[in-house]
């Protein structure tokens, strides 16, 4: 795998060690700069050395380049001017980019962002200049007059972004972080920016975009859907990809022909390189030629990171043909990554980088692999000329080739980033292998007519609307594609994300078998040996030192609990939560969870807060059984549940002295009651040596008849939320109770949903522990048999008991 093909192969697995190193670990920049400092002075002194002093050297400058742009360095830097408090501010800055567009499910524009370069912020009491970027969220419809360059002023709410609504989930502040981007500013509208100095001069990547879109929607007749999808395909417009489209996209493994990377430089390279070469254009001044339009490309998608990401692997390998080296697409992609991460590591960290790489690795490991395969199962007859073969049978045999080559790369390339989409979104997706390879032809000849319709639009309008069709049809036969491999069975799993430990192993595992020369490596060292054997154990021990059990207390208007408890079977999910806290937290946990079916779905009480999107859940996630309690309730949401459940095998009703899997059911009764809150559910169960109880939204009634019902009640946890009247943990439940924890299901908003002064003091004056999901946006239990972790959805402990 390492030799004299592949000389800075080692060079860049260095280098990207050396930023990983940074990034996880604070080292003052002073420090490894004095160590990068004197292993160079001695490369340069010790000439018989060099070669040994190379690599921790390219460890060492890939650490510095990366301290030197994440440690705070400047006295004005944002983050030591602002700190974590919000703040009420006034932000000059220049405006870096044009507004990014964000579109709703109805084609509507609803929000848009803007990232600014700050100069100063304006507080009440002073004006602070301040070093750093930061994003602007506006609601509304982005003005036309913000170009790049502009000098702007912006009035917000000044924060940091914010982190992940439960474990496991999409970190928001994580992610601008590793772009350099450590606060985001919220404003009201439009009217909270003040253009102070405008920028008259139009990018020349903005007015070209601009110039074909428009050009599209008039060879069009009108703007469509599919047309949309083309600009998203061939100018990057993100905001034309919808969460629907998105969806099936990502469930099909096709998603990322609408990401200006690798396929769609490499596809136009393919033309553009095809189109010169018929009119007899020299290698170099072709590759030139190229490497010129393919940059202004960049700039027509407003310098995309994956774009130029792209266009930085294909002009490496385009520089090795123009100048007729030897190919090898190892050493190439090599080049390709020392080049990136010198001019941005925090590249590194990012998934569209990881994928990329991975996939064009995947690919030139299991390159002569292929090939071998297809001169086996396709050979020519060595011993006829060509001259001899009839054309029918030299058409097959390539239509043979080609589509088994075709078929192979896809697979070779959902090997190579399995691991990746299933750390980041979730997903197996073995309809890939077939949609794949017809979503790259279809992708192909959207980018193909939309080139010709880029390139006659302006002189021949007729032909430029007959290329506008052509891409849109292109571009519909994909989404087809698409939407039926999605719905094929099997096609795709929800998965739980590999460990990191688990994801190397994999991928050494996949080197070692498509490397001979890496097997024989492995074999020979015994520090390699000794290398895997500690991987293989530090994974293996994930398994067993994890929680034996978990509760999720989902947060932020979900107003959902899962119980993971052991056995599949017994997993539980108490109310299905609000609409918006459904799509944005727990359809993504359960996702997280790997979950694709849920056992058991306890519908508590009829609150519209608890029961709103169980459509949606049982739409998403086949139900095996809903447990609903005996007595009636008036919710209009409520009924038409029962209503849609009427006389189903997958209802079960429950009250007092019932049970539901391993949990007993403690409340109500079979009587009737007034209020929802009062006929709540009240569950309780052994989890793994803890008694836990969960009594959502327990009203004051329902506390004093579960009180008065003699049972049992001692539990070590209690997890309780607000009811819409009266007060939530009465002395009454709590002293028959006895807790150890207590888990409050509240919210920030409405102010309704959110525990009181009152009851904070009230439970302080109780002397037990107790953690509330306004706070923490989620809590989340481990149950590691004598001890008790409550987590909040960043990982941060916040009450630990032991049994």
């Amino acid at each position: 795998m390492v030799g004299m093909n592949t000389p800075l192969l080692l060079p860049a697995i260095c280098f990207a060690l050396g930023v990983l190193c940074g990034d996880s670990f604070a080292v003052p920049i002073t420090l490894v700069f004095v160590a990068a400092f004197l292993i160079a002075g001695m490369n340069v002194c010790l000439k018989s050395h060099r070669q040994q002093l190379l690599l921790p050297l390219c460890f060492l400058v890939g650490w510095v380049n990366l301290a030197s742009r994440t440690q705070v360095v400047s006295p004005l830097d944002i983050r030591n001017v602002v700190g974590p408090d919000e703040q009420l501010c006034h932000v000059s800055a220049t405006l870096l980019t044009e507004p990014i567009v964000r579109i709703d499910e109805q084609g509507e524009t609803n929000r848009w962002r803007a990232l600014l370069e700050v100069e100063s912020i304006r507080t009440e009491q002073e004006i602070l200049p301040t070093v750093g970027r930061i994003f602007v969220f506006t609601p509304g419809v982005a003005p036309r007059s913000m170009n790049g360059g502009s000098q702007v002023e912006v009035f917000g709410v000044l924060s940091q972004p914010r982190t992940a609504a439960a474990m496991g989930l999409f970190d928001y502040r994580e992610t601008l972080r590793r772009e350099g981007i450590h606060y985001r500013l919220e404003t009201t509208g439009a009217a909270d920016w003040r253009i102070v100095e405008s920028s008259e001069r139009v990018r020349f990547g903005a007015r070209v975009r601009e110039w074909m879109k428009n050009h599209f929607v008039e060879a069009n007749d009108r703007e469509t859907e599919s047309l949309r999808l083309l600009w998203a395909m061939f100018l990057g417009w993100r905001s034309g990809l919808t969460e629907d489209h998105s969806e099936t996209f990502k469930r099909s493994g096709t998603m990322h022909v609408f990401a200006i990377s690798g396929l769609h430089i490499g596809l136009i390279t393919t033309i553009l390189i095809a189109l010169l070469r018929t009119v007899r254009v020299p290698r170099a001044v072709c590759g030139a030629i190229v490497a010129v339009l393919l940059v202004a490309y960049c700039a027509v998608t407003d310098w995309q990171t994956s774009s130029i990401r792209a266009t930085v692997m294909t002009c490496v390998v385009m520089f090795g043909w123009a100048v007729h080296r030897p190919f090898n697409l190892l050493n190439s992609t090599a080049v390709a990554a020392l080049l990136i991460l010198f001019w941005d590591p925090l590249q590194l960290m990012r998934v569209g980088f990881q994928l990329s790489f991975s996939v064009v690795i995947s690919i030139s490991l299991l390159h002569p692999h292929i090939q071998a395969m297809r001169d086996r199962l396709f050979p020519s007859d060595p011993f006829l000329p060509e001259e001899l073969v009839s054309r029918w049978d030299a058409w097959r045999l390539k239509s043979c080739r080609y589509v088994f080559v075709l078929f192979a790369i896809s697979f070779s390339a959902w090997l190579g980033s399995m691991p990746l989409i299933a750390k980041q979104f979730n997903l197996l997706t073995p309809g890939s292998l077939i949609a794949n390879p017809l979503a790259v032809l279809c992708a192909a000849g959207a980018v193909a007519s939309a080139i010709g319709a880029a390139l006659t639009m302006g002189w021949f309008p007729v032909l430029g609307s007959c290329f506008t069709h052509g891409a849109c049809f292109w571009v519909n036969c994909q989404t087809k594609v698409s939407e039926t491999v999605s719905e094929l069975p099997g096609a795709w799993w929800n998965v739980a994300a590999p460990t990191a430990w688990g994801m190397g192993l994999y991928y050494l595992a996949l080197v070692s078998a498509t490397s001979r020369r890496m097997r024989e490596h492995i074999r020979r060292s015994r520090w390699a040996q000794v290398g895997i054997g500690v991987a293989v154990t530090c994974w293996v021990s994930t398994w067993f030192t994890g929680p034996n059990a978990q509760i999720a207390v989902l947060g932020q208007t979900s107003n959902s609990i899962y119980c993971d408890l052991p056995g599949s079977d017994d997993d539980v999910m108490i109310d299905s939560g609000r609409r918006q806290g459904f799509f944005r937290i727990i359809d993504r946990y359960l996702r997280f969870r790997g979950v694709n079916h849920l056992p058991t779905v306890v519908l508590s009480h009829g609150d519209i807060r608890h029961v709103e999107t169980y459509p949606d859940l049982s739409e998403r996630w086949p139900i095996r059984r809903t447990v609903l309690s005996k007595v009636s309730q008036i919710s209009p949401a409520y009924r038409k549940i029962e209503e849609s459940l009427f006389d189903s095998t997958k209802l079960q009703r429950v009250s007092t002295g019932e049970s539901v899997e391993r949990w007993q059911v403690l409340h109500p009764p079979d009587q009737t009651f007034a209020r929802a809150d009062d006929a709540s559910i009240v569950l309780a169960a052994n989890v793994d040596g803890w008694r836990v109880m969960i009594a959502p939204d327990l009203g004051e009634i329902g506390q004093s008849e579960l009180v008065s019902s003699g049972q049992d009640l001692n539990a070590d946890v209690l997890i309780t939320g607000q009811p819409t009247k009266g007060q939530a943990l009465g002395y009454e439940l709590v002293h028959a109770v006895s807790p150890s924890l207590i888990i409050v299901h509240d919210d920030q908003f409405p102010l309704d949903d959110r525990a009181g002064p009152e009851l904070r003091k009230r439970l302080r004056r109780y002397q037990v522990k107790a953690v509330f999901t306004s706070d923490a946006s989620s809590v989340h239990l481990e149950f590691y048999g004598t001890e008790l972790l409550a987590k909040d959805a960043t990982g941060r402990i916040l009450a630990r008991v032991e049994n």
